[in-house]
């Protein structure tokens, strides 16, 4: 016959209906015939002869050789769907086993037969030789290559005589995108990520650490459930593009030191991001990482004696704060969240000035003691001074404490509510004040005691309670007690122009030893007994004053 089909494989694509495929080459033998099998995925796989079946038509006289045939796949199974592809080729194997003898009998069709042979077998190797890489006819035949040894492990490059050989590569510039050539020509694989929008490799820290150059456009990970320090040292050092960004992922705070910038707490949750500002010399720049937003109320922690007000107060022991003071100033500055309590370790808070909640703070200051032997949690000064304030509609929560001055001749105010302000007495003891007022609310402020109150031994104050111009006090604790001998140069309770509300026959101990006067209600003030009676001798009212039993 003649082999008129310059072709030796055809590519079919699935359409979840056909298993025999039919091919109109020549296929000689059912082994000579290949098939490879593509997936929805691209991959290529060659099927094993049993996974498909050839049948190929039988030969039309006078032609030797058959044409065409069909291949069945899948033998069992969904046929192929559309994004799947057989590819159906003839291998031939390069031999000839026609031998013709001399003088023997040569039959036209034999040798017409090993001619098709032959031509089929260039097919073949035509099919593969058009999907080689090959020289231009212009061009010299290229060297051989050098042996595998030398070739394992390296590159396929060409060298200057445009010969393939191994190698380590040349730089490459003509045939990459002008877009992607910086990426290329990154000095650092940190800078090709980022410069491809790559997300950013993550470095976990557990211990203090000097932030370096090989932290360049990273993300560090603060963890370790402790608190430490991170230093970022003179900007000299690091490249004009380095940046870091510090994430807090822990709960507790860490002290970020930058050179040249004033160091601060970044608190749990919060990030900053470190950064140069291009000038010269050049100087860090930094993120605001703001006030901390708790997802719970926090709670800190100051022990006077085990304390250090460099700590962020988280914990207890030695990593509490040492005064109420810094507790307070973190509370107010560093902290957004409706409340945030201030837990006191037992011993002796000596003030050098008074603590004051005002609207700086959240909207509630909650300081907590021991609140079963408040006598155990002292706070206390030298000098005169208010101890505790709640001004500006600031609020304070306070409980477990012991309110006293150094001795007897310190004349100072204990607990202040005023201009708005809000103060909440709850199990409180009341020591020295001199000619001072152990609760005094003026001027709007509001003072509600709803815990026990004792008075100490040996104390020295002018009143308990004070309500002046506008201010009130809501009195209504269970039980107070008198504990050894008192002092008093003025009375229980005075109101001038303002007000004092108790509760129901609240129950005193140790009147006996309590000197002065009940009460005195001058300038409009107005207070309500509501059945209770103060200890000392009867009060009085005066210029306008009431007293309501």
């Amino acid at each position: 016959m003649t082999v008129n089909i310059v072709f030796n494989a055809l590519t079919f694509d699935g359409n979840n209906v056909t298993t025999d495929w039919l091919f109109p080459f020549p296929g000689v033998r059912p082994e000579y015939i290949v098939c490879t099998f593509t997936d929805a995925d691209g991959t290529v796989t060659e099927l094993p002869p049993a996974a498909y079946e050839v049948t190929l038509n039988p030969p039309v006289d006078p032609n030797p050789t058959s044409i065409g045939g069909k291949v069945k796949f899948p033998l069992s199974g969904p046929p192929m769907t559309n994004s799947q592809k057989l590819t159906v080729e003839r291998r031939l194997p390069p031999n000839q086993l026609v031998s013709l003898s001399n003088q023997g009998i040569m039959y036209p069709k034999v040798i017409e037969q090993e001619f098709d042979y032959l031509t089929m077998l260039d097919q073949d190797e035509s099919f593969n030789n058009d999907r080689s890489f090959r020289v231009g006819p212009q061009d010299d035949p290229p060297a051989i290559l050098p042996p595998a040894a030398a070739r394992a492990n390296r590159a396929a490059v060409f060298d200057a005589a445009g010969n393939l050989t191994p190698g380590a590569g040349a730089p490459i510039t003509a045939f990459v995108s002008p877009v992607m050539e910086p990426v290329v020509g990154a000095a650092t694989l940190d800078l090709a990520r980022y410069l491809m929008g790559v997300s950013l490799p993550t470095v976990v820290n557990t211990t203090g650490v000097t932030i370096t150059q090989v932290y360049n456009r990273q993300i560090v990970n603060l963890t370790g459930n402790a608190f430490y320090n991170v230093n970022v040292g003179d900007p000299t050092g690091f490249d004009a593009t380095f940046w870091v960004v510090l994430f807090n992922n822990d709960n507790r705070g860490k002290t970020i030191n930058v050179f040249g910038t004033a160091s601060f707490i970044l608190w749990p949750g919060q990030f900053v991001w470190i950064f140069q500002s291009g000038a010269t010399p050049p100087v860090w720049m930094r993120t605001r990482p703001g006030r901390w937003k708790p997802d719970t109320v926090p709670q800190f922690f100051v022990d006077p004696l085990l304390g250090v007000d460099t700590n962020d107060g988280l914990s207890t022991g030695g990593q509490a704060l040492k005064t109420i003071q810094k507790a307070i100033d973190i509370v107010s500055f560093q902290v957004d969240n409706p409340e945030a309590v201030i837990n006191l370790s037992n011993g002796t808070y000596n003030l050098t000035q008074g603590i004051v909640v005002n609207p700086s703070s959240p909207v509630g200051i909650i300081i907590i003691g021991n609140v079963s032997s408040p006598q155990n949690v002292v706070i206390t000064a030298s000098t005169s001074m208010a101890l505790m304030t709640a001004i500006d509609n600031g609020v304070l929560y306070l409980s477990g404490v012991t309110l006293s001055f150094a001795n007897a001749t310190v004349a100072g105010n204990c607990a202040v509510s005023t201009q708005g302000g809000q103060l909440i007495i709850d199990r409180v003891n009341f020591g020295n004040a001199h000619s001072g007022i152990h609760m005094l609310a003026h001027i709007n402020g509001v003072v509600t005691v709803i815990g026990e109150v004792h008075t100490i031994t040996g104390v020295d104050f002018a009143y308990h309670l004070q309500a002046f111009s506008g201010g009130a006090i809501s009195y209504y604790p269970p039980a107070v007690t008198l504990e050894g001998p008192v002092t008093s140069n003025g009375g229980w309770a005075v109101l001038q122009a303002g007000s004092i509300w108790c509760g129901a026959s609240i129950p005193f101990t140790g009147l006996a030893n309590y000197p002065g006067i009940q009460y005195t209600s001058l300038l409009n003030g107005v207070l309500f007994l509501s059945g209770t009676v103060f200890p000392g001798t009867p009060g009085t009212t005066g210029s306008g004053g009431q007293a309501v039993a």
